[in-house]
């Protein structure tokens, strides 16, 4: 009996632990969900429209436009890096042929 005591104790710690978890991830879509309600009635105030599916096409189509921008400077940092780097090998030709 006094074997299954400790064994208890870990056990309801264990339901603990899980139902807090369950508790965090919870309140996380909670707060996620309200975060959406209130990106869709800024969007309807902005838009003065309250079809959700035109709010919904319309955020896919802005997500894709900030897409297309991200990839953009992406393509842009690549072009800037290599430019970069011509340079320093120039420079580093340079300085070989001066020594």
């Amino acid at each position: 009996m006094t074997e299954s005591v400790p064994l208890a104790k870990e056990r309801i710690r264990n339901i603990i632990f899980r139902n807090k978890e369950k508790l965090r991830i919870s309140e996380n879509y909670k707060k996620f969900g309200e975060s959406l309600v209130k990106m869709f009635d800024i969007m309807k105030e902005y838009k003065g429209r309250d079809d959700l599916d035109f709010l919904a096409e319309e955020f896919v189509t802005k997500d894709k436009q900030l897409q297309k921008i991200e990839e953009y400077i992406g393509q842009l940092e690549t072009r800037i890096i290599s430019s970069h780097n011509v340079l320093k090998s120039r420079l580093n030709e340079d300085s070989a042929l001066e020594a």
